[in-house]
């Protein structure tokens, strides 16, 4: 009887190490492919799909938009801060008149990007957001799993 328990523990120690050396290297890959990025267009849109895993608990406080205008300039260095900036402020405008059809606008606006090269770099982008914290809530993750399928990708393959 007690051998269960060990051989399950066993696995889930070899599970978890297997889980985090596959988180090591997605990030890895997410950061080289983010500080390469250049277009306007998937820079707008990881914004907005990070914006949204922001609002995913209903409210982006002021607090929130700068720590998110901080961690997205760190992991974008190809835009200067006011583009960040910019990008949150609309962003933000956008929710402000109706949470409802704000998500939507945004959610319209990143689908426009599915199929393309660009879609992974905006997933991996909002991931590698929405990870600064070490805190990935469940509510984060099921606004993280719908923009991977409006994005036309797998959510299976980001561990959502």
């Amino acid at each position: 009887m007690l051998l269960l328990p060990l051989l399950v523990a066993g696995f889930n120690m070899g599970f978890l190490d297997s889980l985090k050396g596959i988180a090591s290297n997605f990030m890895a890959d997410a950061e080289k492919a983010l500080s390469r990025m250049s277009d306007k267009a998937t820079f707008i849109r990881t914004v907005q799909a990070s914006y949204l895993v922001a609002a995913a608990d209903g409210n982006v406080s002021d607090e929130e938009k700068v720590v998110l205008g901080r961690v997205i300039a760190k992991k974008l260095p190809s835009f200067k801060s006011s583009e960040v900036a910019k990008a949150i402020d609309d962003c933000a405008e956008e929710m402000s008149l109706s949470a409802v059809a704000g998500k939507v606008a945004l959610m319209e606006s990143i689908e426009k990007a599915a199929g393309t090269d660009g879609a992974k770099v905006i997933m991996l982008g909002m991931l590698a957001v929405a990870n600064a914290d070490n805190e990935f809530q469940p509510s984060e993750q099921q606004v993280a799993r719908a923009i991977c399928v409006k994005l036309g990708l797998r959510p299976q393959e980001y561990a959502l």
